[in-house]
């Protein structure tokens, strides 16, 4: 039952998690568009204080690549995300 539980958790955090990805492309696309209504701003920033752990050491490392103007950083912590939680979920289930 407590393994039951810890899978559970382990999908409830990598959904938000993900959904926090989500959310943080789409107000950056906005705001880069010219919506700049400052409940908007202050949600992209609130959301970056949660993901910026994640995705800061995935920008060092894309850093040494030239990606040009593109920020792939999101994209690989949203990888990272979803294929660590599988993992993590893939050993809990041998406790099963």
């Amino acid at each position: 039952m407590l393994i039951f539980s810890l899978m559970q958790g382990v999908i409830i955090f990598k959904e938000l998690l993900l959904l926090l990805f989500i959310v943080r492309v789409v107000l950056s696309w906005l705001i880069s568009l010219g919506f700049r209504h400052r409940i908007a701003i202050q949600i992209y920033e609130l959301v970056g204080k949660f993901i910026e752990p994640i995705v800061y050491p995935c920008r060092k490392l894309l850093s040494r690549f030239n990606t040009g103007m593109f920020d792939f950083s999101l994209v690989l912590a949203f990888l990272l995300v979803d294929f660590g939680s599988k993992g993590i979920l893939l050993i809990l289930r041998i406790f099963l």
